[in-house]
């Protein structure tokens, strides 16, 4: 993973809570995650949990108030064990994310506006 490049620009969120689940032929677990960030090419997560480097997780948005109910496949690019407790976990989705869900996402609040 010596290759990866930064994702550009990043989100940040607004607090907002995911879930995400291991995808099928690995372990099934499904947690609530914090969503610290997002860009069109990925996300970062804030996890309970460790994961493998690689391994493909579905994280899923829902936000019932603005109609939203999105999953994002995506690879384990990186991860760091936070010093106040879980993981910080980097993924990079499986194709860019549309500019209309990203407006969608700030509509709803679940991204903030201001950095």
């Amino acid at each position: 993973m010596d290759d990866f490049i930064a994702r550009q620009p990043r989100h940040p969120s607004t607090g907002t809570f995911v879930e995400f689940r291991r995808a099928p032929g690995g372990q099934s677990d499904t947690f609530n995650a914090e969503l610290v960030n997002l860009s069109r090419e990925g996300f970062q997560l804030h996890l309970p949990v460790a994961l493998n480097d690689d391994e493909t997780i579905v994280m899923t948005v829902t936000c019932p108030d603005y109609d939203i109910d999105t999953m994002f496949p995506a690879q384990v690019r990186w991860q760091a064990k936070d010093p106040e407790g879980g993981w910080l976990v980097g993924c990079k989705t499986n194709w860019q994310i549309d500019l209309e869900t990203l407006g969608e996402l700030f509509l709803s609040e679940i991204l903030a506006t201001d950095p």
